[in-house]
């Protein structure tokens, strides 16, 4: 019975070894498949929108699989041939990868005048591999021109105006999408109570030229009533009408120019017969430009006092220049030991200011 069992399993065992290798080389078979040398392709963007007369690119990707090198040759599907249908191309038409790198060719497309959507397919071919990819496209209208117009605006657009001061601005009409006439001009009213703003606007039309600029003045007068104003600049031609706003401020009047004068010392030592100078500065307050004329005084006066000198006895000064005199007080050996005072005047107008100089003479 033992010999029978073993000679009707010999035959068993021999068919589960043939299944095993067939299970084996077919499974080498396809490890060997998935990895072979190969490349893929892709585009990017694969959809596009494209209006009549005008042009788009995609760009075609090839990457290297599994080590593959080599050249891959490019080509895409043919246009359709009818009158203004798009036509497309691809650059190169070969592109060599390297194991494991990139490589990018561009499909350019131009719609001419037909419209609807099309699909290019672009194919990439190396030795016995093959690939493609598509890219998918819609040709549109071309959108209606813009009808032609034109823009306003003010340059500044907000001003600070002290009372009873003016201030300007310039409004600029532009023609737009090539408009061609005349823009007339006008302000919203200025308000009617005493004393507030006015104002007023010239030229009150403009003619434009195609893509051209023209330009008016908007005067404001600001009366004695402070606050914040506006000032609307409407400009109309046929039906069109656009505007522009411009904002302003009434304030306090500044502060009316002067200057200052100070001595760089307020006192001086001079023994009998001797003399002594002094700096006098004079500088500009708000703002203030003008030429200084000086004097100086000697208090008390006697015959045989401190007398004095200025060089220069006029100084210019401005609101970046400080200007400069030298006082010099000189004595006699017999004039009398005491304390005088030397005043130093600068007058420019109607504008006077003066600095003191106390003066002790001794022995």
């Amino acid at each position: 019975m033992s010999k029978n069992i073993t000679m009707r399993s010999t035959p068993v065992i021999a068919i589960s070894i043939l299944v095993l290798l067939a299970v084996s080389l077919l499974s080498s078979s396809a490890t060997l498949s998935v990895t072979s040398p190969d490349f893929t392709m892709n585009a990017n963007p694969s959809s596009l929108t494209i209006t009549q007369g005008s042009s788009a690119r995609s760009n075609i990707y090839l990457t290297s699989v599994n080590g593959f090198s080599g050249t891959v040759n490019l080509s895409t599907s043919a246009p359709p041939t009818c009158p203004g249908c798009p036509t497309w191309s691809i650059s190169p038409t070969n592109v060599t990868l390297a194991s494991n790198g990139n490589a990018t060719a561009t499909l350019s497309i131009t719609a001419s005048t037909a419209l609807g959507n099309f699909t290019v397919t672009v194919y990439g071919t190396s030795g016995s591999l093959s690939h493609s990819t598509t890219v998918n496209f819609s040709v549109v209208s071309k959108p209606p021109p813009p009808p032609p117009d034109f823009a306003m605006t003010a340059n500044p657009s907000s001003l600070v105006i002290p009372e009873g001061a003016t201030g300007t601005s310039t409004v600029t009409v532009t023609s737009v999408n090539g408009f061609n006439g005349t823009v007339n001009l006008s302000t919203s009213p200025p308000p009617l109570c005493p004393a507030c703003p006015t104002w007023g606007l010239s030229p009150t039309s403009v003619q434009l030229a195609p893509n051209s600029t023209a330009s008016a003045k908007l005067t404001i007068s600001a009366g004695s009533i402070q606050g914040n104003f506006t000032v609307t600049v409407y400009g109309t031609s046929g039906s069109l009408a656009h505007s522009t706003t411009v904002t302003f401020t009434v304030v306090p009047p500044p502060p009316p120019p002067d200057f200052r004068i100070f001595a760089n010392t307020t006192s001086l030592t001079i023994r009998s017969g001797g003399s002594a100078t002094d700096l006098i500065v004079l500088t500009s307050v708000n703002n203030f430009s003008g030429v200084i004329s000086l004097t100086a005084t000697v208090s008390p006066l006697t015959n045989r006092g401190p007398t004095t000198s200025l060089n220069p006895v006029s100084v210019s000064i401005n609101p970046q220049n400080t200007g400069f005199s030298t006082l010099t007080v000189s004595t006699l050996r017999r004039t009398p030991i005491g304390i005088y005072t030397v005043t130093v005047t600068g007058v420019s107008g109607s504008i006077s200011h003066s600095v003191t100089i106390t003066v002790n003479v001794t022995r």
